[in-house]
């Protein structure tokens, strides 16, 4: 009775409060909203370093907003960025020649950097650097090479994005696979003006993006203002984790430079043991609830110094029956002290037959024993009172001849009815018989037939379906067995048995 009415009463508000520590309401971290909880101190919530609308904005200023441009589109008639200075275009011009035809040349409009170009072939001879080499190699000079073998050793790209207040340049390159396709090349024409960092390096725009918001490179678009743990966004709600300078829980070492999405994060900072998995997790004792497919759970992890009521060491693990997935009214009984519905039913079903077996064994009554109508005799005691009719046989059928009360006692079977009393010491009882009736005004009832010691004399009562439920409460637990025909004999007989 005590571990059927727990100690409380299951909550009916869509929580679940914490079956282990019953502290607390369990939570879905993955459900959260609003600022992500720092992962790595679970102190304080991570802070945007750089807000949406912060992105794409030009590295050099930091205020204009880089627009895409076809290279060709930015000088008329240019063959290719210069090799030399990177940032000139090479444009053809035409020199006197022999019998009146020009000779065509191409000179670079920045380092001045001069070309003999060969029509045919489409080739081009170095012929001078009057401003140096700048990043070629020196040895080129008077070497033809094809147009697009020098575009290549210019190292410049077909689209770029030029800011229009700084005239940052920044190239697009083919995406090699690393996904660092950026290259911060000048700055108002100027190589020497990029920071060197970035000064002929491959980036991501996130990295140029930092840049803009005056990060360093190792900075993270998120950090903890607590234990400076730096996060990249990756992608939409998508955070890597780059460098913690503390890690007290370890999230370094399992998580580093993996990207994830907040949902994760979110069930690390909460202590999650597997933060992918689908569960609850208790912020008071960090007991998890692991959901299934079908929304049952099961005690996935728990903490054995914080299991005030062996819940834990009961329902977690897979042994002994434990580990067992239940639905979640069941942890919500069990929060309140309950059993799962399918363990009190058990113990409702166990109450019934110990308490069948009490009255076989004749220590339970159901009865003031004020109402008996006869003094009770020495140890004698009064079982149950049922309201009967009281028959007698014919050839074909039951004759209803009375109605009234049948007394069971550890010694008799006392009637007092409108038209006479019946007292039958179950000593003299020698026989029984049982049926179902249902004709005449016995409809449906079930009649026990009863031979004492002179056999031509029996007595039948009919016992009808409303008085058939017998039972009593112990303890706030209500108890119940239903006393048909049968169970009727066979109480009379265990009381017969008690008696011998």
């Amino acid at each position: 009775a005590r571990t059927l009415r727990g100690d409380g009463t299951p909550t009916d508000d869509g929580t679940l409060r914490c079956p282990v520590c019953r502290s607390a309401a369990m939570v879905d971290p993955a459900m959260g909203s609003g600022a992500v909880p720092c992962p790595v101190c679970r102190a304080a919530d991570l802070r945007e370093q750089i807000p949406a609308a912060a992105r794409g904005h030009c590295p050099g200023c930091r205020s204009g907003v880089p627009e895409p441009v076809q290279a060709t589109q930015l000088v008329p008639g240019m063959l290719l960025r210069c090799p030399a200075c990177r940032v000139g275009a090479v444009v053809q011009y035409a020199r006197p020649g022999n019998l009146l035809l020009p000779d065509i040349w191409a000179q670079c409009d920045s380092c001045g950097a001069d070309f003999d170009y060969h029509l045919q072939g489409d080739r081009l001879t170095l012929a001078e650097l009057p401003n140096g080499p700048g990043q070629l190699d020196p040895t080129l000079l008077n070497t033809t090479l094809t147009r697009g073998e020098w575009q290549r050793r210019a190292g410049r790209a077909a689209l770029l994005y030029l800011c229009p207040q700084c005239a940052t340049e920044i190239d697009v390159h083919p995406d090699d696979g690393s996904g660092r396709t950026l290259e911060w090349v000048a700055m108002d024409g100027r190589l020497d003006r990029v920071p060197a960092p970035y000064r002929g390096r491959r980036c991501t725009p996130l990295e140029l993006d930092k840049a803009a918001a005056g990060l360093a490179a190792d900075d993270g678009t998120h950090a903890c203002p607590r234990c400076r743990a730096q996060f990249d966004e990756v992608s939409r709600d998508y955070l890597a984790l780059l460098v913690a300078p503390r890690d007290p829980h370890g999230v370094v070492a399992r998580f580093g430079h993996q990207a994830h999405a907040t949902a994760f994060w979110r069930a690390v900072a909460a202590g999650k043991r597997d933060p992918a998995a689908a569960g609850l997790i208790c912020p008071v004792c960090t007991a998890e609830l692991a959901q299934a497919p079908d929304g049952s759970y099961r005690l996935a992890a728990y903490d054995p110094a914080r299991d005030p009521y062996g819940v834990g060491a009961n329902y977690a693990g897979t042994g002994g029956g434990r580990g067992t997935r239940l639905a979640s009214d069941d942890w919500r009984r069990i929060a309140a002290g309950q059993p799962p519905t399918a363990e009190a039913q058990q113990l409702r079903e166990e109450a019934d037959r110990e308490f069948w077996l009490a009255l076989c064994g004749g220590e339970v009554s159901l009865v003031d024993s004020a109402t008996y109508p006869d003094p009770l005799g020495e140890t004698e005691a009064v079982i149950v009172a049922l309201d009967v009719r009281r028959y007698r046989r014919n050839w074909v059928s039951y004759r209803d001849v009375d109605t009234g009360t049948l007394w069971i006692t550890t010694r008799r079977l006392r009637y007092r009815g409108e038209r006479g009393d019946v007292d039958i010491p179950l000593a003299a009882i020698r026989g029984w018989a049982t049926e179902r009736w249902d004709g005449g005004t016995a409809k449906e009832q079930d009649v026990v037939t009863i031979r004492g010691v002179d056999a031509d004399k029996q007595v039948a009562f009919g016992i009808p379906p409303a008085a058939q439920r017998i039972g009593t409460t112990v303890d706030g637990l209500p108890l119940q067995v239903r006393l048909d025909a049968d169970r009727f004999v066979a109480l009379c007989k265990a009381l017969q048995e008690q008696r011998t």
